[in-house]
């Protein structure tokens, strides 16, 4: 596959290097990889990709004052982020069980 090639995954981008590498991410796809526009999914292990969403993300931040992360550590956030939303919605399943079963026992002074 292809990628940028870039070769300090802990270092920290300028605002102009994000900039660059968002670009020629942009040229890359289009050039090599053409066919997956539109159905391209998210994988933490596709170089390009991930070189493509940490420009983009560091872009947005940047427009924030948001701090910049390395390529490192976006890779790192991005294999976090799976786990984080499969927690979050089994806690809120959870606690949707929990009133459901208070409307079952018509405890409606306990409702929320």
């Amino acid at each position: 596959m292809a990628s940028l090639g870039l070769t300090n995954p802990q270092e920290i981008w300028t605002l102009a290097e994000n900039s660059r590498v968002l670009l020629e991410a942009f040229k890359l796809f289009f050039e090599k990889r053409e066919k997956e526009i539109g159905n391209l999914v998210f994988d933490k292990d596709d170089q390009l990709a991930v070189e493509f969403v940490t420009a983009a993300a560091n872009i947005r931040a940047h427009s924030f004052g948001i701090p910049l992360h390395s390529l490192f550590e976006a890779k790192g956030v991005a294999g976090n982020i799976v786990h984080a939303v499969a927690t979050t919605n089994a806690i809120i399943a959870g606690l949707i069980v929990i009133e459901a079963i208070k409307v079952l026992q018509d405890d409606y002074k306990n409702y929320r």
